[in-house]
């Protein structure tokens, strides 16, 4: 079994892996899986993952810039792989003759035509999130692969909006002509049944995310020591902000208005002031230099202009807690743990809180493109009470009291509920498996 994974989250080498978390708490479980289903597969991917990586999950990452970039260069090469496997399938029409030469001059055709299974791994990004040119290209991708006869999956993402007429057009196309649709959240398949997709099953799941493991072995401990987290003697306020957040586009702007953070500050007053609980303000991203070693994000220049509005407002910050160290997924879900309320402007953050059982308020994007995926992972952990808009600072307070309120009632309801989240995020793979049974059983007949 050959497995290609494509798709919009393609990034350069470092942005899946080590940039925003959310991305590698997805890829890690999506890999694991894969390759506990199909025990004996090739999987390739165009996700520029690290050799590290590729050696310890034994996967194989495509190096090629078009798989990243999505510029007038990268459009022709695409339209020239066009033209070939049209000229292919023209060849196979009509002449009954397999053209292979043709596609053995495209590196990505012939990866495609080898494949026994080709995965559309596009997260949000399938919609107006993506740019012109990138939307094309990957639509581009699908209907090559279909041309080749290969089975195609649009798989665990949050496909939509589609607000523009073209867009619409060519994505109700596109998708009626693929093989299986699993949308991590359920908003996602009302976009799409409404945007006229009937011809492909479509199944509502969850993200692998939910699957994705935390760090536990003796160095953790040290590291909750080294950054005061351990011993604990006050309830823990953990908060995630991001640029998403903010009032104004794009997201990684900087640095940022007082006025866009002023709600944030009011919610940190209202918690120390009402309480004598710890707030760890933390990032769930980071970037990597030169040399490929983590250093600090956008989100890190936020939450450190918070830290100096505090100050100047005479804020006690010596219970606001900023981390010292730069960390993986793994150990920032390790670190959320610890926390007794979760509040996150970053989705796969409130899952790295969800997921370990603890009460979260979820942040919602406060400038377009506004993503519907935060409103569709409430729904699948049914906390769509608790999610809050960024530009009000009383409605974050007073979704943040009602969560403390009740802690103890939700904690009971994610530890009931998670475990049917995790069976629907593990369900993905099982349609796919069941995907390609009747693939090859067609084949036979």
């Amino acid at each position: 079994m050959k497995i290609l994974i494509l798709g919009l989250t393609s990034s350069k080498l470092g942005g899946m892996e080590y940039h925003n978390l959310g991305n590698y708490a997805i890829m890690e479980p999506l890999i694991v899986q894969l390759k506990d289903q199909f025990l004996e597969s090739e999987i390739l991917t165009s996700v520029q993952m690290s050799h590290e990586f590729c050696e310890r999950f034994g996967i194989t990452s495509l190096r090629d810039e078009r798989f990243w970039t999505y510029g007038l260069e990268t459009g022709i090469i695409t339209a020239k792989d066009l033209v070939l496997v049209f000229a292919w399938a023209t060849g196979r029409r009509i002449f009954n003759k397999d053209l292979q030469w043709l596609i053995d001059k495209s590196k990505l055709l012939k990866e495609i035509y080898n494949s026994d299974l080709v995965i559309d791994f596009s997260g949000d990004m399938y919609g107006d999130n993506a740019g012109n040119l990138s939307f094309l290209e990957d639509n581009a991708k699908i209907v090559m692969s279909k041309i080749l006869g290969k089975p195609v999956v649009l798989f665990i993402g949050s496909p939509g909006p589609f607000n523009s007429a073209w867009r619409r057009i060519l994505a109700k196309n596109v998708l009626n002509r693929i093989d299986l649709i699993t949308n991590r959240d359920p908003i996602s398949t009302e976009i799409l049944n409404e945007l006229g997709v009937k011809n492909t099953p479509i199944y509502d799941t969850a993200c692998p995310a939910f699957l994705f493991e935390r760090r536990d072995d003796n160095e953790m401990a040290i590291i909750l020591r080294s950054e005061g987290l351990l011993p604990k003697t006050k309830p823990l306020i953990g908060l995630i902000i991001c640029g998403w957040n903010m009032a104004k586009p794009p997201f990684s702007k900087l640095p940022r208005e007082e006025y866009e953070l002023r709600p944030f500050v009011e919610l940190i007053k209202h918690i120390l002031d009402n309480s004598d609980a710890h707030i760890l303000l933390m990032s769930h991203q980071n970037k990597t230099d030169d040399d490929g070693n983590l250093v600090k994000g956008n989100d890190h220049a936020i939450i450190s202009q918070i830290f100096s509005i505090l100050e100047e407002d005479g804020v006690d910050v010596n219970r606001v807690l900023m981390l010292q160290g730069l960390y993986d997924a793994s150990t920032s879900k390790s670190i959320i743990g610890v926390c007794d309320v979760l509040i996150s402007g970053r989705i796969h953050g409130a899952v790295a809180g969800l997921s370990q059982c603890i009460p979260t308020v979820i942040i919602d994007y406060g400038h377009e493109p506004k993503a519907h995926k935060l409103k569709g992972f409430a729904r699948v952990t049914e906390m769509e009470e608790y999610i809050c808009n960024p530009a009000s600072s009383q409605d974050m307070i007073d979704k943040y009291e009602r969560c403390w309120n009740n802690r103890k009632e939700i904690q009971s309801h994610l530890r009931e509920h998670i475990p049917h989240v995790q069976s629907k995020a593990m369900s993905n793979f099982t349609l796919i498996k069941d995907l390609t049974k009747s693939s090859k059983a067609s084949e036979k007949v």
